[in-house]
């Protein structure tokens, strides 16, 4: 492997390699790259490609950005072998933070250096709304960003993924001085009488004495219900995404599994279906909710994080925050 000087298009240092021999004629297939502004930077491209080419990747000179391989290649990938709630995560990671600030980059050029860079300055930043950044969100980010070049690096596009390094750059997460993570006996009967006229009531007791995921109790149907044993069939799931609420045939659980019912229950889920069955008529021909036992205002399936809003409005100052998990 070679550099050279040249001043043919613009100025900087360029290297040639030997990258194969013809099949027919044996003659080396030779391959170039740069410019480099310097020839430091153009001997490590070299030091690089020799690496790649010593792993057995192919060099067929093609100059792939990072956007172009997230677009083209490991997105369209993701989508075929994830689920759609992680996929929407992978996109959104990579559509809204990686690409607008690392798209530019080539991805053979992507240094450990540039994606420290890119922690630092991400974690600095505030959020669209005037808020600093969360440590979680910004390793998040960098989740992605190394799970992508793990897989440019098993296809040959790179000998090594340089995110790995850039691991020690990340902000430290911890757990906040005084958080609590549940209600105690007193608080949480204070909650149920401060909620017991919410349209939500049942679903708050589904989640308090089932255990159930907000995903789950976001996809029962009526027909899920068996009033007579007094239980209910989890065989599906809503999920939040950005186009809107999702149905997963499967539970997050991954099976279908029948849970028992407290009569308490049974009670309110008889009271919420008649306060929807006025709904539905208010609604007349814009009602959507099909079978959902919990819907939105217009009737489609409610989204689970639409729950943790209401469950967020629903307390006063006299309860601590907890997460919803917690009940």
């Amino acid at each position: 492997v070679a550099g050279s000087r040249t001043t043919t298009i613009r100025q900087g240092w360029r290297f040639q390699a030997v990258v194969g021999y013809h099949p027919a004629t044996n003659e080396p297939r030779k391959g170039r790259r740069g410019p480099f502004p310097t020839k430091r930077e153009a001997e490590r491209a070299a030091a690089d490609l020799a690496a790649e080419l010593r792993g057995g990747a192919e060099f067929t000179g093609t100059r792939v950005t990072l956007a172009e391989f997230f677009l083209n290649e490991w997105l369209p990938t993701q989508k075929n072998r994830s689920k759609a709630t992680t996929f929407d995560g992978y996109d959104f990671q990579a559509r809204t933070y990686l690409i607008p600030r690392l798209g530019h980059v080539l991805l053979q050029d992507l240094r450990t250096r540039t994606i420290v860079k890119f922690i630092t300055t991400f974690a600095a930043e505030t959020t669209r709304f005037g808020k600093s950044r969360s440590p979680f969100s910004v390793r998040d980010a960098h989740k992605v960003l190394s799970m992508a070049l793990e897989d440019a690096r098993r296809w040959g596009y790179i000998s090594r993924n340089p995110a790995i390094d850039a691991r020690s750059a990340l902000p430290p997460t911890q757990r906040d001085v005084g958080k609590v993570d549940w209600w105690t006996i007193e608080q949480l009967r204070y909650w149920l009488e401060l909620v017991k006229d919410h349209r939500l009531y049942a679903l708050w007791l589904l989640l308090i004495t089932t255990g159930m995921r907000r995903s789950e109790v976001a996809g029962i149907q009526w027909p899920d219900i068996d009033w007579n044993a007094g239980s209910v069939t989890i065989q599906r799931g809503v999920v939040s995404l950005r186009s809107g609420p999702h149905l997963e045939d499967t539970p997050k659980s991954g099976s279908a599994r029948t849970v028992p019912l407290d009569p308490l229950v049974m009670r309110a889920l008889r009271a919420h279906r008649e306060r929807q069955a006025e709904e539905r008529g208010l609604l007349g021909s814009r009602w959507r909710g099909e079978d959902f036992v919990f819907n939105g205002v217009k009737g489609g399936p409610i989204r689970p994080d639409r729950i943790y809003e209401e469950f967020k409005a629903s307390r006063d100052e006299n309860l601590p925050n907890i997460a919803l998990h917690g009940l």
